[in-house]
Parts: C-alpha cells; structure tokens; sequence
C-alpha cells in the first residue's frame, strides 16, 4: 500500500485537502491511470490494479468524511468490473 501512495496517490492528491476531492477529480484520475503502462511498459494498468490503487483514496475519504462531518463526495462512484481471469480450462459440451 505505501509504493500505491507513493506512486500514484501523494503525486496526485497530495496537496489537496481531502474535504476538496471531488468526483470529477477521482473519474480525471482514474481515466489517466487507464492509459498509464505498467511496470515494464508493455501494457496498461489492468482495472483490478486500477481498483486497487484508488480503494485507499476512497476509504481515507470516506473516513474523514464521517470524523469531520463534511459531505462524502464519492457516494456514486462506481469501481470498475474487472476482467474474468483467463484460464487455460476449456468447457468441453
């Protein structure tokens, strides 16, 4: 968890209050992590990754947003569906 802070989350939020994060904020980011290559620059980010790097920003938000008592400003977030993973095992009819 500390190398997705490091990575993604401080680079892109860390200068922002959590009570001024807003929705629009969180699609922006999550649409330029889709186009972000992972490590080794062959392919992008899958989305379980991708889920799994903005999963902390959404829960610190979620926290503060209770503790401090301001609107919770990703109520209709949605996480993406992520792919079935693929499997060597075919159905035989």
């Amino acid at each position: 968890m500390r190398n997705t802070l490091d990575r993604h989350l401080i680079p892109e939020f860390g200068n922002v209050l959590v009570s001024d994060i807003s929705l629009s904020q969180l699609d922006y980011f999550r649409n330029r992590l889709t186009q972000q290559k992972a490590r080794g620059g062959r392919s992008t980010l899958t989305r379980k990754r991708i889920n799994h790097i903005i999963w902390p920003l959404v829960a610190i938000i979620s926290l503060a947003a209770e503790e401090y008592q301001f609107d919770y400003p990703f109520r209709r977030y949605k996480a993406f569906k992520e792919e079935p993973a693929e499997s060597s095992i075919t159905a035989h009819p």
